[in-house]
């Protein structure tokens, strides 16, 4: 399980991305080239494999991520790297119909 605080929402994203593999549960390795993670900025980056990540909200609450690509593709505020929670993922419950998603605090 990690800590959900290097962890950023990006509405735009169109998957979760980390980019340490100590976050995953388990570990599927991907082919070289096999799948792309496309950039803002028409640049890509290398999927080297998918699995689940467990973070940690609050005591008490977890939020699973399915399909969550690991990429050496880092995204930097300051000189801090962060990891990916796309809300438009295919895999993520803010797609699901009826799905409210709000911010606290």
């Amino acid at each position: 399980m990690t800590n959900v605080s290097k962890w950023v929402v990006h509405s735009g994203a169109t998957r979760h991305i980390c980019a340490t593999k100590d976050a995953f549960t388990s570990y599927t390795t991907m082919g070289d080239g096999e799948e792309l993670v496309y950039l803002g900025d028409s640049q890509t980056a290398a999927v080297l494999g998918k699995s689940k990540v467990m973070l940690k909200l609050t005591p008490g609450k977890t939020l699973a991520l399915s399909d969550v690509s690991l990429s050496h593709f880092q995204f930097f505020v300051g000189y801090t790297t962060y990891h990916i929670i796309s809300l438009v993922s295919s895999e993520s419950s803010a797609c699901r119909k009826g799905s409210v998603i709000s911010w606290k605090g």
